[in-house]
């Protein structure tokens, strides 16, 4: 992520993600077509053939570099990226790692320490708050539910779970989004 510019990294966070969802989605009709697990495993790994050979073709990042203790080689990568993005001479003379540079990389100093805690997410606005319940929630809920499909549980606590649910939509609790609109949960 640090070698993507600022303007990106929303998108590239959302595509990263995403892939995990499409493929937990992609789960269940992969075992309808392959029945046997051996083959189900099989398939799967298929799917990391690509991820393993570009391996070999992606750098490390320059922050890995740093923290490695490998400064070198990190400015060389930062100025082949400047080059890439068409940077000039004078831009890419500046781009010099320092040692208050790799001290702060490597979280020995240079910033300011700030310690959070769970209290923080909900004294920073109603938006905020709203938001670390529904996290909470959603995060319960999905427990919940891998719990009880890991222990094979029968159809009647499927069905108090989804009783508890409708109750929950009932109960009139209203949400805002981000831009400010309201929502309502039935």
């Amino acid at each position: 992520m640090e070698v993507i510019g600022p303007e990106w990294r929303s998108a590239c966070g959302i595509w990263c993600s995403g892939t995990f969802a499409i493929g937990y989605g992609l789960l269940s009709p992969m075992a309808y077509i392959f029945p046997s697990w051996r083959d189900l495993q099989l398939s799967l790994a298929f799917f990391s053939v690509p991820l393993f050979i570009a391996m070999f073709f992606i750098k490390d990042s320059p922050r890995f570099l740093i923290a490695k203790n490998r400064p070198k080689e990190a400015e060389d990568w930062l100025k082949e990226i400047g080059r890439k993005n068409r940077k000039s001479e004078q831009e890419m003379k500046n781009v010099k790692i320092n040692d208050d540079l790799i001290k702060q990389v490597n979280g020995e100093g240079g910033v300011d320490e700030q310690s959070y805690s769970i209290a923080d997410l909900f004294s920073r606005g109603r938006v905020m708050t709203m938001i670390t319940l529904n996290c909470m929630f959603l995060c319960l809920l999905v427990n919940l539910l891998r719990f009880q499909f890991e222990r094979g549980s029968t159809a009647n606590k499927f069905i108090r779970v989804e009783l508890v649910l409708r109750r929950f939509r009932t109960s009139g609790i209203r949400t805002r989004f981000l831009d400010g609109r309201k929502a309502a949960i039935r």
